[in-house]
């Protein structure tokens, strides 16, 4: 098969684009080739085989396919070229415009690590996180507010700074114990000051008994690409469990739904 171009750029732009119109990435391939029977081989340099649809370009060989009832749509290499030129400006737009828009939105300050974060999400053109989601108990009452997160799927992260979970609250003690001016013994004042990171830990407890996912790092995670690479897979790990788990749920209650409506048909013929 003839290789319509060195740089991978042009074809990533395509995926891209057909993936933001609803194909899975998954089906598509790269470089497609099959043996038609009657027709002779043939090769394209996009197709969705399950679906019989292609992309060729100069030098392809699509008509096997064609004649077999694939849908083929031709794309010159200047054409691609321009393509993959327009969407990368257009995806550096849109990346940008969603980053500005989302931190001057916060309600909080974010951090510098999350900001790396976020520009790793958004650079993997994954949903954008919601940074003031407020999560309320079933009074109403505030619960927590998560860095990053995505309530329609019930996942929250958050990223844990060092000093705010550990030199902060110890700081706040020493000030309270200097500044004891009643007299107050030392170890009621320490036992009484439940530190920030115990009651993070109680609230995040509370959220996942109500069906929430959590994930947390620490700002020390985020501080290397690395890091940040390493926190996206897990975000994107668990957020195809999570559709994974709510696909085969919704089949399995069409399932039973099914053998319900059956049971039913069966007593009414009985009746």
């Amino acid at each position: 098969m003839a290789t319509p171009t060195t740089d991978d750029s042009y074809f990533n732009a395509a995926f891209s684009i057909l993936a933001m119109l609803g194909v899975d990435p998954h089906k598509l391939q790269v470089n497609y080739e099959e043996e038609v029977k009657k027709h002779g081989k043939a090769w394209v340099a996009v197709a969705v085989p399950e679906s019989r649809v292609a992309i060729a370009v100069e030098g392809d060989n699509p008509e096997p396919l064609e004649k077999d009832g694939w849908h083929v749509s031709r794309i010159g290499l200047a054409q691609l070229k321009t393509m993959a030129s327009v969407f990368s400006a257009l995806n550096v737009f849109h990346f940008e415009h969603t980053r500005r828009s989302s931190m001057a939105g916060m309600v909080k300050n974010g951090s510098k690590e999350e900001a790396r974060l976020l520009d790793a999400i958004l650079l993997a053109n994954l949903e954008e996180p919601d940074r003031n989601y407020v999560i309320r108990r079933e009074d109403g009452s505030e619960l927590t507010t998560p860095d990053f997160t995505w309530p329609h799927l019930k996942l929250a992260f958050y990223v844990d700074g060092l000093y705010w979970h550990v030199m902060k609250d110890d700081k706040e003690i020493f000030e309270k114990i200097a500044n004891n001016d009643e007299g107050v013994d030392r170890d009621i004042i320490i036992n009484d000051h439940k530190t920030r990171a115990q009651r993070d830990m109680t609230n995040r407890s509370e959220l996942q008994a109500d069906g929430w996912r959590i994930l947390t790092c620490s700002d020390e995670d985020l501080h290397t690409d690395e890091g940040v690479e390493n926190q996206l897979n897990l975000i994107i790990k668990l957020m195809r469990g999570i559709m994974n788990e709510r696909k085969n749920a919704s089949q399995t209650q069409k399932i039973v739904e099914k053998s319900e409506a059956s049971v039913d048909e069966m007593l009414d013929l009985l009746n």
